[in-house]
């Protein structure tokens, strides 16, 4: 058959960069051979896959790599990948050449594979602050990929179940999502659940991807009632939102807990609903007028019998 171009590099040029004698400066020729003439094959996917699968990309560490296991440089791969991520040799890299690559695949942001593989091998051993910072990028990278809407779906799936994020009260174990709540309510039952210890400006800015992992956002009743009472016992003053959260909530069978026990926050203490009353009274210090900021929250002083 006649010997063209692309014949040539099918038979001859493949086979020589699979050879691992080929010396580094006759490997370099031969991809700069092909990034010159890239026009003439171009059109060929079985051969570009061919060629992808050689060791043609050459590295930062000097090692020459198939295109699919390589990146391009950036501070965003290796603050997802880390250090140790494969990346293009690109100084004094010809503009061929970057063509070349680009064109056999040699990816420019992290690939969901890798992702796993990053994960699993941070989570391999407990938390550290070095590995929860490494998380911490991971999950902010995913977070703003969500946000832009590119889910990667089923490339992620394994995330919604698997032990992999870090806890504010639980540091010593890695968990999994839907054993967390993230903060952004968690002034209303902060002593009820466990949280997601990323920060809350990646959790805002990642809150499709928070769905998606199926971590919880908002709290069940019966953990504010918990928290209040559990303020209560300490003496510690309760965000003034927990009483609007049991207003907006208040025939929920769980607000009849705080009947009767000391849960409206008066004068710097916990005072029982049956204790309190709208206006005026003659009961002197043993009873107590409702205090203004929490005439708001109507429905609910009027189930506790305020």
């Amino acid at each position: 058959r006649e010997l063209t171009f692309d014949v040539y590099v099918r038979d001859v040029v493949t086979n020589a960069l699979q050879d691992e004698t080929l010396t580094v400066e006759r490997r370099r020729r031969l991809i700069d051979l092909l990034a010159a003439r890239r026009s003439q094959f171009a059109g060929d996917s079985r051969l570009r896959s061919e060629l992808a699968a050689t060791c043609i990309v050459e590295c930062s560490d000097g090692v020459f790599r198939p295109a699919a296991e390589v990146y391009w440089p950036s501070e965003a791969v290796i603050a997802v990948l880390g250090r140790a991520v494969p990346q293009v040799q690109s100084v004094s890299i010809t503009a061929a050449r970057r063509e070349l690559y680009s064109w056999l695949g040699v990816k420019e942001s992290p690939a969901a594979a890798d992702i796993r593989s990053r994960v699993q091998s941070l989570t391999a051993a407990g938390p550290t602050p070095e590995s929860v910072r490494s998380i911490t990028a991971i999950f902010e990278h995913l977070g703003e990929s969500f946000s832009r809407a590119t889910p990667r779906g089923n490339e992620m799936n394994h995330l919604r179940t698997y032990a992999w994020l870090p806890a504010s009260d639980s540091p010593n174990r890695w968990h999994r999502p839907s054993e967390l709540c993230a903060t952004y309510r968690a002034y209303l039952f902060q002593s009820q659940a466990v949280f997601l210890a990323i920060s809350d400006g990646i959790q805002r800015r990642s809150r499709d991807f928070i769905d998606f992992l199926g971590i919880r956002i908002e709290p069940e009743v019966n953990e504010v009632v918990a928290h209040l009472l559990k303020c209560s016992t300490e003496n510690v003053q309760v965000n003034q939102e927990v009483y609007r959260f049991l207003s907006d909530n208040a025939d929920a069978p769980q607000v009849q807990t705080l009947k009767g026990r000391p849960c409206l926050l008066i004068d710097n203490g916990y005072i029982s609903p049956d204790q309190v009353f709208w206006g005026e009274h003659p009961f002197a210090r043993y009873r107590f007028r409702l205090a203004p900021e929490l005439r708001q929250f109507a429905s609910l002083l009027i189930k506790l019998g305020v």
